[in-house]
């Protein structure tokens, strides 16, 4: 069961509704869209610790998975329909 407050898939159809080149997900802030080289918040509440796992799991490859923990860091592309 997911337990989030913000759904993966909703944010990035946020991110393309809202024209963003990227999206930072990044525990203990808020989602952040970057959209015309400004970066700007999303939403009221902050990521959890459990928030970033899921969406790691939910998107994330095996092996992206071990150079996400290996690094800290991981920069990554992702399609929706």
């Amino acid at each position: 069961m997911n337990n989030t407050a913000y759904k993966v898939k909703d944010l990035m159809i946020e991110a393309v509704n809202r024209g963003a080149s990227d999206l930072h997900l990044t525990t203990g802030s808020k989602p952040i869209y970057r959209i015309h080289g400004r970066l700007e918040p999303y939403g009221e509440q902050k990521l959890f610790n459990h928030d970033t796992d899921l969406y790691m799991q939910e998107i994330l490859t095996e092996s992206q998975q071990a150079e996400f923990l290996r690094r800290g860091e991981l920069d990554i592309s992702y399609g929706i329909e």
